[in-house]
Parts: C-alpha cells; sequence; structure tokens
C-alpha cells in the first residue's frame, strides 16, 4: 500500500488511512493496537479524521450483526450481492419504484446501514432518461442514459453523511446504476462519487418493486 510507505515517514494522513485499515481489516489483518498508536500519532499531527476516529465508540461495521441476524432484516444480503448488467435491452417501464438500499464496508463483507429507497421514473425524453431518486430522508432529481443494464447519471445528487466527520455531511453525485429487471422487480448496485473529496462513495446495494405506468424507460 502507498499510505503504509507514507505512515513510516511520518504524513498524518497516511497515518490515518494506515490506522483506519488495521482497525477495520481493510487490506490487512485487524490489530486494535496497531490502528490506535497510528490513530493517536495521526491526532498529535493536527489530522482531524483522526481524531474523530478516536472519538468513535465502535469500529465501522458494527452495526452487521445487528443487520445480518435480527429477523426485522432478513431481507438484507449479509455481503455485497454480484450484480451483473444486462447485456440486452432492459424492461424498464416509467413509473414508482420502492423497497430498501444497504451500504456496505470496502470489502463488500460487511453491512453499514440499510435505508429505504425509491427511484421515481418519468420515462425517455428526448433520448435521455430523467426521474428522482430518495434515499431516507434525501431526494434528489436526476438525468441519464439507460444503454441495456445500465444506467450513466448526467445530473443529480444527495447530500449523504459523511464519513469522516462525525455528525457531518457530504455532497455526493450520482455515478451510475448496474441494473438487473425482470417482472417488475429491479436490483442492481448504486454508485456515488464525492467530488470535494475526490473517492467514491461506500457500495451500495437496491432491491425495487415497480409500480408502473406501463411506458417503457429502457432503450437499447
Amino acid at each position: 500500500m502507498t499510505f503504509l510507505t507514507s505512515a513510516n515517514d511520518r504524513d498524518a494522513n497516511s497515518l490515518y488511512m494506515l490506522g483506519l485499515c488495521s482497525r477495520n481489516g481493510y487490506g490487512l489483518a485487524k490489530d486494535s493496537a496497531a490502528a490506535l498508536f497510528c490513530l493517536q500519532r495521526a491526532a498529535r499531527m493536527h489530522c482531524p479524521e483522526a481524531s474523530e476516529e478516536l472519538m468513535r465508540p465502535h469500529e465501522e461495521m458494527y452495526m452487521h450483526d445487528v443487520y445480518a441476524n435480527a429477523p426485522g432484516y432478513s431481507y438484507t444480503p449479509d455481503s455485497l450481492p454480484d450484480v451483473r448488467p444486462s447485456a440486452v435491452a432492459v424492461d424498464l417501464p416509467a413509473g414508482d419504484y420502492r423497497g430498501f438500499i444497504v451500504t456496505y464496508d470496502w470489502s463488500g463483507k460487511y453491512i453499514l446501514d440499510e435505508r429505504p429507497f425509491a427511484m421515481t421514473l418519468n420515462g425517455v425524453t428526448g433520448g435521455g432518461l430523467s426521474g428522482m431518486l430518495t434515499v431516507g430522508d434525501e431526494s434528489a432529481k436526476f438525468c441519464g442514459t439507460l444503454s441495456r443494464g445500465r444506467l450513466v447519471f448526467t445530473e443529480g445528487g444527495l447530500t449523504m453523511p459523511d464519513r469522516y466527520v462525525r455528525g457531518g455531511k457530504q455532497y455526493y453525485y450520482f455515478g451510475d446504476m448496474a441494473l438487473e429487471a425482470c417482472g417488475g422487480k429491479v436490483r442492481g448496485r448504486l454508485s456515488l462519487k464525492s467530488r470535494s473529496r475526490k473517492e467514491p462513495g461506500n457500495p451500495m446495494y437496491f432491491e425495487l418493486v415497480g409500480n408502473a405506468s406501463g411506458t417503457s424507460a429502457g432503450t437499447e
């Protein structure tokens, strides 16, 4: 890892990343002692993200057991499902789709949270697709193009919880959506990206059931 070499050179941000990965097991074995050492050292070097991480009482995936084992969340996949965008045209009628969306850690092995998810499709206008996405209490209009099993967004984004600042918010723009659709049901992955942090959001998987209006939103 690049930041591992930098951490040895006393780079605060790299020490923070090494501490974060050691605490959560991202790309290396979990090591609480090493995580604490790196985070404390980075915090002393005035890295605010490290200070925030030290204030968190739990590692990032501590909610996984709640979602994986609680009867009320039996519908949530324990790990990030594989989604292969369709190689043929997707039949995605205009209308309202409702269901849930699950956010996973970077490894895809642990659930971070689950929220209601809704998508409204207005249909094709001028060769593009428009509508609205709602994640939890946040809603935003979008525009994009649908080709086979992939919706590529050209406009739209949401304000989501900031991973690095407790209680903070971060704006993520819509990247794309990998889709599998059959019989009014849609499943797939939604990718979000942060321009300010220049990084993608955590992996997200969703399942939706449609109440279609009958007008097809699909393309070739």
